[in-house]
């Protein structure tokens, strides 16, 4: 909720108490980054499907790696 409240102060003022997530393009994507920037950059744990903060990384995540060429 925090980071919808900041996404909409700055892209659509009116949408701040709102729930639904919807008018703001790439929220999802810009959700999906932050979340994986707070798992890298700092300790925190993410909630589990049964809302345990037990998770490295949000769920569903799905790592990506990086090809190196010799």
């Amino acid at each position: 909720m925090a980071f919808w409240r900041n996404a909409a102060g700055v892209n659509l003022p009116g949408a701040i108490s709102r729930t639904n997530y919807h008018g703001i393009n790439g929220f999802d994507s810009r959700c999906a980054v932050y979340g994986n920037a707070l798992a890298v950059l700092t300790e925190m744990k993410f909630p589990d499907a049964k809302g345990n903060k037990t998770l490295e990384f949000p769920e569903g995540y799905k790592t990506r790696k990086i090809n190196e060429q010799p």
